[in-house]
Order: structure tokens, then sequence, then C-alpha cells
């Protein structure tokens, strides 16, 4: 090779090397910028004056508590990063029948549930138990939506700890109510709700989609669920395919904040009678159903600075 083609190959390199290098640059730049995004994207949302968060602890806390079907909905939210979690409460409640015969429903503290003193060989003895039929959490969080103060309200509930209460072959409807107070929150357009039946015999388990839907929507006051305990397309509601678990995700808004008390209220009506049940919702906040027979009322409610 003479020295004027080493020349010319030698300057073909230099802008070769040069184009390499410029590329590796905008990369770089690229994907500095889409990190810097991603990172804003992660970011939760701020702190407000007077709005109680939950702590990592907390979450952490509740999170190691849930059964799995309740983990497997709640934990993603409660881990999502553009939430801030504010809030979760869970209750516990038996249906108890009374030496006159009437039913009725008790929430149960599973610190003090079923101590029971007995004598035998006049040594006393605690036993412990943790009877309960129905289970309902609540968890309120606020999103980064932008323009706008948003706040997420899941409420879950079960039958995990058996069918007590359930009425097999029941095919009366089961309602929910979620309630806010004062009118300050206003409910957004998306929102789901889901839910599983099972065969409780023969032990499979998240087999059908349970029926609940979105029935009646009260402007900035409230909204209405229904669903049926027992699948309704096995033999008229009988057999052994009943409701395992069921969920409402709901979004509310707000244009301000002002740190103002609500206290936002889930209530479940078990009912065993097929009734042309429906419910009535205020701003109090305030959840009754009517007509106002045959039914257990399990509620769950927590206040939120909005």
């Amino acid at each position: 090779m003479d020295v004027r083609t080493w020349g010319l190959a030698r300057a073909r390199l230099g802008r070769v090397g040069r184009r390499v290098a410029v590329l590796a640059t905008v990369a770089l730049v690229g994907s500095l910028a889409a990190a810097s995004v991603s990172s804003a994207a992660s970011e939760m949302p701020e702190a407000l004056p007077g709005q109680a968060t939950m702590s990592e602890a907390a979450i952490a806390a509740a999170i190691e508590d849930m059964g799995e079907n309740e983990r497997a909905q709640l934990e993603p939210r409660m881990k999502d990063r553009s939430i801030r979690p504010l809030g979760y409460k869970r209750a516990y409640f038996r249906f108890v029948t009374d030496p006159d015969g009437s039913t009725r429903v008790q929430q149960v503290d599973l610190s003090l549930d079923g101590l029971i003193a007995s004598v035998d060989a006049s040594v006393a003895s605690t036993v412990t138990t943790t009877k309960y039929d129905l289970y309902m959490s609540q968890y309120v969080g606020r999103t980064s939506t932008t323009g706008t103060y948003e706040y997420l309200v899941e409420t879950y509930f079960d039958w995990q700890a058996g069918n007590n209460g359930m009425n097999n072959g029941n095919c009366a409807v089961d309602l929910l109510g979620v309630a806010w107070g004062g009118g300050q929150l206003s409910q957004g357009s998306r929102g789901t709700q889901s839910g599983k039946y099972g065969n409780y015999i023969t032990g499979q388990h998240n087999v059908y989609d349970l029926d609940i839907q979105r029935w009646d929507v009260i402007p900035q006051v409230g909204m209405e669920y229904r669903f049926h305990e027992w699948q309704p397309a096995f033999v008229g509601c009988s057999g052994a395919w009943k409701m395992e678990w069921g969920r409402t995700s709901l979004y509310l808004r707000k244009s301000t904040y002002s740190g103002s008390l609500t206290t936002i209220v889930s209530k479940y009506f078990h009912t065993w009678t097929v009734n042309n049940y429906s419910l009535s919702i205020s701003g109090a906040p305030s959840i009754t159903i009517s007509p106002a027979t045959d039914y257990w009322p399990a509620i769950l409610a927590q206040d939120v600075n909005v």
C-alpha cells in the first residue's frame, strides 16, 4: 500500500470513529433521559399537610397478615410507587344465634375471641380460637394524577373462614355500599370490581368470576354494588359453588386540597331472602337498606383528610 492510499484509509477510519462516538453519545444521553423519566414516574406523590400516611413498616405488617387472595389483589397497589398509602383497616365478623333463636352479626376481636375457661382435674386452662365468618378490609391511597387530587378506595371481602352464615342455596343478592362524607369527593369514570367463586366440597378455588357489578351511582356521595354469594348458574344457586372473595376499586377526585376530614365507609349487606332490595346512601355518610329485613350488616370505616 502506498502512502496516499494509506492516508485515505486512515481518514475513512477517523470519520467512522467519530460517527461511532457521536452515536454512542446520543445513545447515552437518551438512556440517561429515559432513566430520568423512569425515576420521576416512580416517585411517590408528596405528603400533604395534615394528611396521615402509612409507614413502610405498617405496609409490610398489613401485607404479612393478609390471606392469599387479598394479598394478590392489594399488595401490588400498596407497593405501587405512584400511589401514596394513606390508610388500611380490616375487620372480622361472625354470625351468632342467641338463646331466643334470633341471629345477629358480631364484630370479632381476634386477640380476645375464643377465650374459654375450663376446669379439668382442678386445673384451669384457657383455649384460644379465632372463629369468624366474614372478613373485610379497606385500603385508601392517593395517586399521582396531575392537576387534581385523586384517591383510590379498595374494599375487599371474603368468606375465607367457611360457610357459616352463607345460607346454602340462597339466590338472594348481597350488596355493598361505599360512601364518603361531606360531598367533597366525586367519583371518576375508572374503577373496577372483581371476585371469584370456588367449590368448597372439591377444594377447587377461584374457578368462576363473581357476578359483581356497579348497580347505582349517587354523585359525590357513594356507589352501590351487587353480586350473588352462590353461583346462580348452578342449580339455582344451590350446590357447592360459593363466593370466595370480592373486591371493588373506586377512584375519587377533588380539585383542591383543604385538609378537611371525611369518613370513607364500606358496608356489606348479607341477605338471605329474595327481596327487591335497594340502598340509600347519603353524604353523612350513611348507607341503609330497604326493606330493612332479612339481612346482616358489616361495616368498615376510616377517616381521611382530603
